[in-house]
């Protein structure tokens, strides 16, 4: 969506869908991120699943490769700050992964199935069953 910046030109950063907010899930859940809010259940479309190796000793995953699963997925250094739409578009068409971990402050960029862009940072990812939570912020669609 375009809209006036102060000096009169018009801007063609997507406004946010969602967030930054708050996601939690349990393990083994998908996530459509295309949803407003995202959805987090086992549906058509999904975007992401969050997927423990080992559910009694390891910590989760990203994976972008389940059978619903239609995202891309790029991962960004621990530290930094949060990224814009762009900042992400790039990273991902430069720095795409497979399945990344999922640790405490693990930040990465997403590309939905529907093509929006999102940013995910891990607040937390415990061991075994202890759900997930993560700071997502989901953009429109640009122009």
């Amino acid at each position: 969506m375009s809209s006036a910046s102060p000096g009169g030109e018009a801007s063609d950063t997507p406004k946010a869908r969602f967030g930054p907010g708050d996601l939690r899930a349990a393990p083994t859940s998908d996530i459509d991120l295309d949803s407003v809010p995202p959805l987090i259940a086992d549906t058509e479309g999904t975007d992401i699943r969050i997927l423990y190796d080992n559910i009694e000793h390891g910590a989760p995953v990203l994976d972008t490769t389940c059978e619903n699963c239609t995202s891309v997925v790029a991962p960004l250094p621990a530290s930094g700050h949060e990224p814009s739409e762009a900042e992400c578009a790039e990273q991902i068409q430069t720095n795409k992964a497979f399945q990344p971990d999922m640790t405490r402050g693990t930040r990465f960029c997403v590309q939905t199935g529907e093509g929006r862009t999102a940013y995910l940072r891990v607040i937390s990812a415990g061991i075994g069953k202890a759900p997930v939570r993560l700071k997502a912020t989901v953009w429109e669609l640009p122009d």
